[in-house]
């Protein structure tokens, strides 16, 4: 059945076709718009119901009355490292979507972030702290970088300054380097971090570099998420962290068998 409703003459304003589609087609062609579009929206949760497979939530506009509801699966919240609550700021990144159904709509979230520095500083302190209690940061675990790696695996963004910094030093050392592209910030970067550590894992490395140059705590996000932090202290292979400034201390930085503060240094 066609998806027109009604077809104009852009100059008469004339109907020139006329059908009728049922509810279904209807949402369809709805969902086919919504689906085209990845949304980040900000909002305070105010209801959230956690199942086997699914969560339920309601995010609230900070400075009006718009509520939307969001969907998110499980396998996404839990590595998000994110613990909903009421009142707490939140990012959910999605997409759109009627559910037919029902006919209810709402964000079918994939990413989600909490928002609002001291609220992030508060989570980084607690988790910092959980990690510590269990001994991933004693340095009685830590392996030694091997002498002469001869085969690296790279972990950072195409797009970002710090691939050109590490490459740059360390280039004319001959080295063979498998890069692995992944976001370093936003939408997709814990999923892309978790991605490429998994395919270098299971590639034939003498060392795991991970690097991004400087940020807010807020764009570091994914360098302190507890599912990425815990993949690193499982690496088969050592690895070397070289995130940020010297004002940045990210918690992937402190598990790593060896952190520094920038992308130079852990080519140096």
């Amino acid at each position: 059945m066609s998806k027109i409703l009604k077809k104009y003459n852009n100059q008469t304003g004339e109907i020139i076709e006329d059908r009728v589609i049922g509810v279904g087609d209807f949402l369809h062609s709805i969902n086919m718009q919504l689906f085209q579009t990845f949304f980040k929206v900000r909002g305070e949760v105010i209801s959230m119901n956690l199942y086997q497979q699914v969560v339920y939530f309601s995010i609230k506009d900070l400075k009006g009355e718009a509520i939307t509801s969001c969907m998110m699966f499980r396998h996404h919240y839990e590595i998000s490292g994110v613990i909903l609550r009421e009142g707490l700021e939140v990012i959910v990144g999605g997409k759109a979507e009627v559910y037919p159904p029902s006919g209810r709509f709402s964000l079918k979230a994939i990413t989600l972030e909490q928002a609002g520095e001291g609220v992030l500083k508060k989570a980084y302190e607690r988790l910092k702290a959980k990690l510590n209690k269990e001994g991933l940061f004693d340095v009685r675990n830590k392996r030694s970088l091997p002498i002469f790696p001869q085969r690296i695996g790279l972990i950072t963004s195409r797009d970002s300054a710090a691939i050109g910094d590490f490459n740059t030093n360390i280039a004319r050392c001959g080295l063979q380097i498998k890069f692995v592209h992944s976001a370093v910030e936003g939408a997709g970067a814990v999923d892309g971090l978790l991605r490429a550590m998994d395919i270098l894992n299971q590639t034939q490395i003498d060392l795991l570099v991970v690097v991004r140059g400087g940020g807010s705590l807020e764009s570091l996000q994914a360098f302190n998420n507890e599912t990425v932090v815990r993949t690193l202290a499982k690496s088969a292979v050592p690895v070397l962290v070289g995130v940020g400034h010297e004002r940045d201390e990210t918690l992937a930085t402190l598990v790593a068998d060896v952190g520094v503060s920038t992308p130079t240094a852990a080519a140096h």
